[in-house]
């Protein structure tokens, strides 16, 4: 019986750090998804939380530097145009980037500025529609 209390404790204590583990994981790789408004309304961010925030970017505010690949933008909120977040980013800026397109930019917001890590742009519609119709067809 003793042989079998071991083992049963041994087994608890695994499990227990299995989980204690996967919820650190998990934890450390969920990213928020906001809207630009919704930045105003959170008082503090921590430092090292990755926010994924999506919004149109305004037309006539880019700025952009080929020389650094650095690239620097605000971001409108999709329902309120007043509300705009600057962004800051530097990498490969994606090919179907341009102004008054919808995009998500992940990144750490720092002063009220994104400082991006990526830039995911939308499809635009009229290309969603053909690839409908062809999964239809086939």
């Amino acid at each position: 019986m003793k042989k079998r209390t071991k083992y049963s404790i041994g087994v608890v204590i695994i499990l227990f750090a299995f989980a204690i583990l996967l919820y650190k994981g998990l934890s450390k790789s969920m990213m928020a998804y906001m809207n630009v408004s919704d930045i105003g309304k959170i008082e503090s961010f921590n430092k090292d939380s990755i926010m994924q925030v999506t919004g149109i970017v305004v037309p006539g505010t880019i700025q952009n530097d080929s020389t650094k690949q650095q690239i620097s933008f605000m971001l409108r909120d999709l329902k309120k145009p007043k509300q705009v977040i600057q962004v800051n980013y530097a990498g490969l800026i994606p090919d179907s980037f341009k102004p008054g397109l919808q995009v998500v930019v992940i990144g750490i917001i720092k002063n009220k500025i994104i400082q991006a890590q990526r830039i995911l742009t939308k499809c635009p519609s009229k290309y969603n529609k053909n690839d409908e119709r062809e999964l239809k067809n086939d």
